[in-house]
């Protein structure tokens, strides 16, 4: 039995991992993303430029030899592949939430 808990609970431990790290990706993707044409002048402690050096540390550590463009547009492409299957589960119409009342 304790083998079959530990195993759940490496299970449990991989899966939040992996959001995390997909989180991480995603965000820091965006980030890049958005903040692509912040131009400095010439300040020595820009917040922005430090925010963009994290993201870009952050996915070069996570991506591991994975390009900066593909680091950036895989997420990107997995979140706006996930939306519709998301959307639709949302809006799947059933009697309750019609509600139909059901007689016997």
């Amino acid at each position: 039995m304790s083998h079959e808990r530990n195993s759940k609970i490496r299970q449990v431990a991989a899966w939040i991992i992996t959001v995390m790290l997909l989180v991480f990706l995603t965000v820091s993707s965006f980030y890049l993303a958005a903040e692509s044409g912040h131009h400095c002048h010439g300040e020595a402690d820009c917040p922005i430029c430090a925010c963009i050096q994290q993201c870009q540390q952050i996915l070069h550590h996570i991506s591991d030899g994975m390009t900066l463009q593909t680091a950036v547009i895989l997420p990107a492409v997995i979140f706006l592949l996930s939306v519709p299957v998301i959307v639709a589960d949302w809006l799947r119409s059933t009697p309750i939430s019609q509600k139909v009342r059901l007689n016997n």
